[in-house]
């Protein structure tokens, strides 16, 4: 079991307490997850604050609640924060041009800020290019997609792109004449007093910093990266989970940008768009969760996986960090929200209904391909090049047999699709006898299944009284 290092003094009751930490400690193992550290917290005041295992396995470092992770893509936020006080200081404009800022840009004048904000631009996402480089400036990342065609008219649909966010992070460079870094500091982290919070350098070469690590080939592995694969403007921040809870007081509490600003923040655009993730604001991902409204967004980088939520109307924040990028931290969010807030049957109820605007024709391939998994009866012709190379016979049995996919679900429930260039992800929640099992389905425009995964809620999470 891995070590349990004490944080403050929690405000929920012992019992209930003893029931997150069962089911943190065993998500850990299940996940071969080395660390993870969570906050909760309402209004800004801490309910319950931990770390558990080791921010280090080679020294042996216990992790706490001040335990520094990477958190990846909520950077975002950040950044679209930053982005609304330029314009509040009418140093921008969200409807300025990107030819303002990249004339030799071929579709510059096409795009605006707010297209980037709230990725509906077309911009393919950087990240998924050929060849990443290694040790890249914001710009050459950039150009790695700079004469590839946009995806789709702006405005006309949500992709997600990380590219939005690279370039977001360099316009704010040019308008406020400092360095992101240095601006989201004196902006941000210095006055709501974050004052674990830092860009531009791996956690682990900070004093409390985590390691990042992967899980392969039966080990925790160590993951190398720098801080240009750690990301620009759209993945740089490390942060640890008593700063995120902090952080997420301060922005929905008005304090971080005005009310105009919040408001357009939180305004999902028209573009077509699927729950699951309900709509995208600016750097926000906009939902609603047993029946309330909820603010978040997921983050991922190599070595790390962060959740990050806030429910306004509840004045509750959530933060929950691990260090590896194995960590499926969603489900874990779920039980803990259920065991602080404790849902009545009504909200569990609305939690279970199916998301709006399936796809029968999807779902006819996704319960076919469930089949599929579960026998090894693998047809390429469906498949991606590359998927026909990954996905052997041997290699779909496992995937089901280890999430317990096995046989047919007694529930198949829709529950959503996102655009994350370029291949559409469809969620469906299966539930078998003696798993929850999200499965995913992976398509490319044409429709060609680009990969198939299955996350399984861990033990503890199913059964929580036979661990408990």
């Amino acid at each position: 079991m891995p070590a349990a290092a004490q944080g403050p003094s929690p405000a929920l009751d012992q019992q209930l307490t003893h029931k997150i930490d069962a089911l943190v400690v065993i998500a850990m193992a299940h996940q071969h997850v080395p660390a993870v550290s969570l906050a909760i917290a309402r209004n800004g005041r801490i309910l319950y604050a931990r770390g558990y295992g080791y921010r280090n396995l080679t020294n042996r470092q216990v992790a706490d609640a001040n335990t520094v992770y990477n958190v990846g893509s909520v950077t975002k936020e950040f950044t679209a924060a930053g982005i609304m006080l330029l314009q509040q200081e009418r140093k921008l404009s969200i409807s300025d041009s990107l030819a303002k800022y990249f004339p030799r840009y071929a579709h510059a004048q096409q795009l605006t800020l707010r297209n980037l904000l709230n990725h509906t631009s077309g911009i393919p996402d950087y990240v998924y290019g050929p060849n990443l480089p290694h040790h890249a400036t914001a710009l050459q990342f950039f150009k790695i997609v700079w004469k590839r065609p946009l995806h789709f008219r702006p405005g006309t649909r949500f992709e997600y792109s990380s590219t939005n966010y690279l370039l977001l992070g360099m316009i704010i460079e040019m308008e406020s004449g400092q360095s992101y870094g240095n601006f989201i500091a004196a902006r941000f982290f210095e006055p709501l007093g974050l004052n674990a919070s830092s860009t531009r350098v791996e956690p682990r070469e900070l004093s409390n910093g985590a390691v990042g690590y992967t899980f392969d080939g039966g080990r925790i592995l160590y993951k190398a990266a720098t801080p240009d694969d750690i990301g620009y403007g759209d993945a740089t921040i490390n942060s640890s989970a008593l700063d995120l809870v902090k952080w997420d007081a301060a922005l929905d509490g008005g304090r971080v940008v005005d009310a105009e600003s919040w408001q357009a923040m939180t305004t999902p655009p028209v573009a077509p768009f699927e729950p699951t993730y309900g709509g995208y604001g600016f750097g926000l991902f906009i939902g609603r969760f047993y029946d309330r409204r909820m603010i978040y967004h997921p983050g991922a980088n190599p070595g790390f996986i962060t959740y990050n939520a806030t429910f306004p109307s509840d004045g509750l924040e959530i933060a929950i960090l691990g260090n590896s990028d194995n960590f499926q931290p969603f489900l874990l969010f779920q039980r803990i929200f259920e065991i602080v807030e404790q849902p009545t049957p009504e909200q569990i109820a609305d939690q279970a209904r199916p998301a709006p605007n399936e796809n029968p024709k999807v779902r006819a391939l996704a319960q076919q391909w469930l089949v599929r998994l579960q026998t090894g009866n693998i047809d390429r012709m469906q498949l991606t090049a590359e998927a026909a190379k990954e996905l052997t016979p041997a290699s779909a049995r496992a995937l089901a047999a280890k999430a317990l996919a096995t046989g047919k679900p007694l529930a198949f429930v829709y529950r959503g699709k996102g655009y994350y260039s370029p291949k559409t992800v469809y969620t469906y929640k299966l539930t078998f006898t003696g798993a929850t099992v999200l499965y995913y389905v992976i398509l490319s425009d044409n429709g060609k299944i680009i990969t198939l995964d299955m996350e399984r809620e861990d033990p503890a999470l199913t059964h929580p009284s036979k661990t408990i």
